[in-house]
């Protein structure tokens, strides 16, 4: 009797599931991965820190370095070049600083600054976000200092204010405040609106039917 061919294996396709959005990467190419190498030198610090047990920049006083996580998207943080987790040794209690290194930055409307600020401000909405407690630092190269100076002010004035509506007045109040502090606010805010109507319409989509 003639032998049975064999069955042809049957192939299960399985459905790709939509990728969430990525931060916008430039190519190395471009780059020269200057970015990168500035990255690198602000992780090496903390890692130091950590190392030593000693204080580190934008880390709260009497907290030290416990644990570090580099490109913590992974870890459903937005804010995720560097992931710092810190303890303070009188008390016991834990904060995360989450840092974005952007070695090129300018405080006006542009892609990168919105990119920034907005998940910066989806972190700060997270449920997981210790408002008293946690920080979200936006760190770039020095030779940027001048195009973040409005920033940095609107940042001073806020820290400096009770209330948003003292904070409004100082950064639009003639001769108290200026074109570059002006332009900047207006650039944070616009990124904060983009960057909230894109959570609401997320909220709306993960509705179940």
């Amino acid at each position: 009797m003639p032998k049975d061919r064999p069955s042809k294996r049957s192939k299960t396709v399985v459905a790709q599931q939509p990728a969430k959005p990525r931060k916008k990467l430039a190519s190395l190419a471009a780059t020269g991965d200057r970015g990168g190498a500035f990255e690198r030198r602000v992780q090496a610090v903390r890692l130091l820190a950590m190392c030593l047990g000693a204080a580190c920049s934008g880390v709260r006083q009497d907290f030290t370095i416990v644990k570090l996580q580099f490109q913590g998207r992974i870890h459903e943080h937005n804010t995720d070049d560097l992931v710092v987790s810190t303890r303070c040794g009188a008390t016991g209690q834990t904060a995360t600083v989450r840092m974005q290194m952007k070695r090129s930055l300018r405080a006006t409307a542009n892609p990168v600054f919105e990119e920034a600020v907005g998940l910066a401000w989806l972190d700060f909405e997270s449920a997981d976000f210790q408002r008293e407690l946690d920080e979200t630092l936006i760190v770039f190269d020095v030779a940027s200092t001048g195009a973040m100076k409005g920033a940095i002010e609107v940042v001073n004035f806020a820290r400096s204010s009770t209330s948003f509506e003292s904070w409004d007045t100082k950064v639009h109040a003639p001769g108290f405040s200026n074109d570059a502090i002006r332009t900047a606010y207006s650039a944070i805010k616009g990124a904060v609106e983009t960057y909230s109507l894109k959570l609401v319409a997320e909220a709306k989509s993960a509705r179940p039917l």
